[in-house]
């Protein structure tokens, strides 16, 4: 180390140290920069971006475009026209203008509003039919349809709500999704046309005189096209204050007989039993004839010991009388039922006299009824012990 403080100072050529320079500086461009100490440490992690800023803005375009999506269809519903009334032209009418208690014109649509003292007026409209009459009676079977429901909807009695309406709603709402869904299919709108048809006629015939027997309201349009001419009508039924209330009053009341609880058929019912006009719904079963033979809530009897069960009020009366006779004479007690199985059931409980001890049925021997003492085998000398003979002989049974 001491010899090389003696050497001189190397010296390169001059070409040689300008390469290195060049070199030098282009190794300084191309060489990745050097972090200073603080670059050195670990970077900071970036505070994640807050969920909602970025979720809320999403959710709203998408609810937006579902709204969007769903008033378009609305208004394609509301305002679309059956396939048979396009490029037809109205060339017949019941009356120069409709009338004002016509607020849609919807093909195979109903609609309730009040009137003025709570009443209601239902109004129904007939999908294009071939034939004048068929629209007809297609309209006033959902205007008749739709014054059923606006009286179930006034029913407020919680037992009712409780067992009634299960019965028929999931029916009724299926069946007008569907036709909501497909209006111009045939399936739909049969099936719809049907089950309203049997509402009508309940409510006609259990309804009595709060219910009109024919529309408050006619009216009806012919349309002609090239392939021919269609009809659509329209058809009120309105409810009094009165009437409606009544109705409302009756329809809840509830009646019982041979430990059941019933209340009159409600005519919605026609929605899931088209056949069942009459009759009365089991809404409670305590102790009684009826309690063990299988009956249950939501059951609609239609019959007692063969006689037809109306309403509630008739059930009551025909349990109470049959009742009465099985149990002194005994025998079987009969009721048709409409159970959830497509056809009625017969239901069947034997039933036994009760026994009832009379008076002055003792053998003889025994005490009888009210009198002390036996009674000799051979009876009572009646004459001998009231003095018979005694006194004038035209007396004497003997002469």
């Amino acid at each position: 180390m001491t010899a090389l403080s003696g050497l001189g100072k190397p010296v390169a050529p001059a070409e040689l140290v300008k390469s290195v320079a060049i070199l030098r500086e282009r190794a300084q461009h191309t060489a990745p920069r050097r972090l200073s100490g603080r670059s050195l440490a670990a970077p900071e992690p970036a505070a994640p971006a807050p969920r909602g800023g970025l979720l809320a803005p999403v959710l709203a375009a998408v609810l937006a475009v579902v709204l969007a999506a769903s008033c378009y269809l609305l208004y394609q519903r509301l305002t679309r026209e059956p396939e048979e009334a396009r490029g037809a032209a109205i060339t017949a009418r019941s009356a120069p203008a409709r009338p004002a208690w016509i607020a849609s014109d919807l093909p195979g649509g109903a609609t309730c509003g009040e009137t003025p003292g709570k009443g209601v007026s239902c109004v129904g409209v007939s999908s294009m039919s071939g034939r004048r009459d068929d629209a007809e009676a297609e309209a006033a079977d959902a205007a008749y349809e739709a014054a059923a429901n606006a009286i179930a909807v006034r029913i407020t009695d919680p037992r009712w709500r409780q067992v009634v309406p299960p019965i028929y709603s999931a029916s009724r709402e299926a069946k007008l999704g569907t036709l909501d869904r497909a209006p111009d299919q045939t399936t739909p709108r049969r099936e719809v046309r049907e089950a309203r048809a049997a509402v009508a006629a309940a409510l006609r015939a259990t309804g009595g005189a709060a219910v009109p027997a024919t529309p408050t309201g006619r009216y009806w349009e012919e349309h002609t096209a090239p392939d021919g001419k269609r009809y659509v009508a329209f058809a009120q039924v309105t409810l009094g204050p009165t009437e409606l209330a009544r109705l409302v009053e009756v329809y809840a009341q509830p009646a019982g007989a041979l430990g059941a609880t019933v209340v009159g058929a409600f005519p919605l019912v026609g929605w899931r039993y088209p056949k069942v006009e009459r009759g009365a719904i089991v809404t409670a079963l305590g102790a009684g004839p009826l309690e063990g033979i299988g009956l249950a809530a939501q059951y609609i009897v239609l019959s007692i010991g063969g006689r037809d069960v109306t309403d509630a009020a008739s059930f009551a009366r025909l349990g109470a009388d049959e009742g009465a006779q099985l149990d002194e004479h005994g025998g079987m007690l009969r009721l048709k039922v409409q159970t959830p199985d497509p056809a009625p059931r017969e239901f069947a409980s034997e039933i036994k006299p009760r026994a009832v001890e009379r008076p002055g049925s003792g053998r003889p021997g025994e005490p009888r009824s009210g009198q002390g003492g036996t009674v000799p085998p051979g009876g009572i000398n009646v004459w001998d012990r009231f003095g018979g003979g005694k006194g004038s002989g035209r007396d004497d049974p003997t002469r």
